[in-house]
């Protein structure tokens, strides 16, 4: 009996100890999940509110488009005024102050179609980008220094080598829009020397035209060219589909293409061009010349009113994909056609506790961002292999279903982060391992891009497009900065290279200051 008795204490005590090791090791987990959650509902809403407070009129409380226009008319004449007074004044003389190890919130990237260590991008506020080296170093495009900020969602590459790239950041929070952030672009820029120079395009040059002219491209949401034509290259803009087709000299809305906003271009090596605009998906198999609008009969029914994306197999053309978002940015669909658009069939739903790529559901209740960041590519070499951005990043295989990539926590020590909020991807058409990631941290890229379980590393050396709130300078020049979705940097020319800036705190940073009487 004393044997029972002891026996029977010694498992208890042991079933104690066990409890208790597991609760302390399921701890960790807990806090990422809580901390999961937290990060998500705080998302960029707050950040976009903010940035609007700073831009709106100091009396409507509102961003008026025509009065941002009109502010960069007169900064441009009042600089042409000092050069006239003083012929040494030629333009504002400004100095790179960094930081150049930190990425920034990019929304565009084009690989070189010639030469895949060449590769073009542009910061939603630090303008026009280029490497040499497949991304490991960043060169800055020279353009006039009133078009060097202005913020670029879209680029593609003529077959002749000449870049576009549409500018105009369209951001409206929620299903009611409540919080407008948008900031306006200046139309589109070409380059015809490989991205080393860029040029405004005229005849697209923002004038914030009357709602419905279909010639207003204050906000370029994609340019695609022509598969055939250097010469043809398309704009969806919020009033609608336009087309160039004398190398962006002059630009025309496309007779009964639709007139809506347009969300996304793509063209199937087919030939066959698909549109997303308002709630609807089009096709044209002559490159603008008809659509057909497609709908329940095809296995669409109607589309929600949020962000929409497109991705075209580039290996296999009867392969499509699109994913939509619903007006509280949480995923609505993903859809799929294996022949060409005629029919599809619905690959990924939202409203799930297990895969919401946009936020987080608590119950029934979605807190999503992807009116924010939403993006799909195929595989350049799989037509059966996508890969899915929101907030984290997804992929998806024929044979196995979806499969969340990233890792949210550890910084770019750790092998599976990505920077959170996905814009972009980019499948590289000559090698289906490389897959390029933008995000609000700047470029990743991945060199595995095929496996269940790819590795990723950052591609930021000096990509100096950092979005920064506020800064506060020291007496020894010092700079204190908080940015967007990038934490606090400290710039004190001290760095492992000058320009370096020293992460102070993470997440979104704000108003800060150094202190002239203890400035450490």
């Amino acid at each position: 009996m004393k044997k029972t008795i002891l026996s029977l204490s010694a498992f208890c005590l042991f079933l104690v100890a066990f409890l208790f090791l597991n609760q302390k090791a399921d701890a960790p987990k807990a806090a990422t999940q809580k901390a999961l959650k937290m990060d998500a509902k705080r998302g960029i809403a707050g950040g976009i509110q903010h940035v609007k407070e700073m831009r709106a009129h100091q009396l409507t409380g509102e961003v008026d488009h025509k009065l941002v226009l009109k502010a960069r008319q007169q900064a441009d004449e009042l600089l042409l005024a000092k050069a006239c007074e003083d012929e040494e004044v030629t333009a504002m003389d400004w100095e790179e102050m960094g930081p150049n190890n930190v990425g920034g919130r990019t929304r565009a990237l084009v690989i070189d179609k010639d030469d895949p260590n060449r590769i073009y991008t542009g910061g939603v506020g630090g303008g026009m980008w280029y490497s040499t080296d497949g991304g490991a170093n960043w060169n800055l495009s020279q353009t006039e220094w009133k078009y060097r900020t202005v913020p670029v969602v879209s680029m593609t590459q003529a077959t002749n080598g000449d870049i576009y790239a549409g500018t105009g950041e369209n951001i409206n929070v929620g299903a009611s829009g409540t919080i407008d952030s948008h900031a306006p672009g200046v139309g589109i820029l070409k380059s015809t020397d490989g991205g080393v120079t860029y040029q405004i395009l005229e005849d697209t040059e923002s004038f914030y035209g009357s709602s419905g002219s279909g010639n207003d491209y204050t906000f370029v949401q994609d340019v695609t060219a022509s598969l055939t034509d250097p010469n043809v290259v398309y704009a969806g803009t919020n009033e609608g589909l336009s087309r160039t087709t004398d190398g962006g000299v002059t630009w025309a809305p496309i007779p009964g293409s639709p007139s809506s906003q347009v969300w996304d271009v793509e063209l199937a090596t087919s030939g066959r061009m698909f549109v997303l605009a308002g709630s609807s998906l089009y096709y044209s198999d002559d490159e603008g010349g008809s659509f057909t609008q497609l709908g329940a009969e095809n296995g669409i029914p109607g589309l929600p009113g949020g962000r929409k994306r497109l991705a075209v197999s580039p290996s296999d053309p009867n392969y499509v994909y699109f994913v939509t978002s619903k007006g509280n940015g949480c995923l609505d669909r993903v859809m799929r056609s294996t022949d060409a658009g005629e029919t599809w069939t619905e690959i990924g739903a939202g409203g799930s506790t297990l895969f919401e790529p946009c936020g987080s559901y608590e119950g029934t209740a979605c807190d999503g961002q992807c009116w924010y960041d939403i993006c799909i590519e195929v595989n350049s070499g799989d037509p059966n292999h996508i890969y899915m951005g929101g907030i984290n990043l997804w992929a998806w295989k024929a044979d196995g279903g979806w499969n969340q990539l990233d890792a949210y926590f550890g910084g770019e020590a750790e092998q599976y982060y990505i920077h959170p909020d996905k814009h972009e991807l980019v499948s590289d058409p000559n090698d289906p391992e490389r897959l390029f990631v933008c995000s609000d941290g700047g470029i990743g890229i991945s060199y595995n891009a095929s496996l269940d379980n790819p590795n990723f590393i950052a591609s930021n050396k000096n990509y100096n497009v950092t979005q920064f709130y506020a800064m506060g300078a020291g007496y020894d020049g010092s700079i204190l900065a908080g940015a967007q979705d990038n934490g606090t940097s400290l710039i004190n020319f001290s760095g492992n290279s000058f320009l370096s800036g020293d992460a102070v705190y993470g997440g979104d940073g704000g108003w800060c200051e150094i202190s002239d009487i203890n400035p450490l």
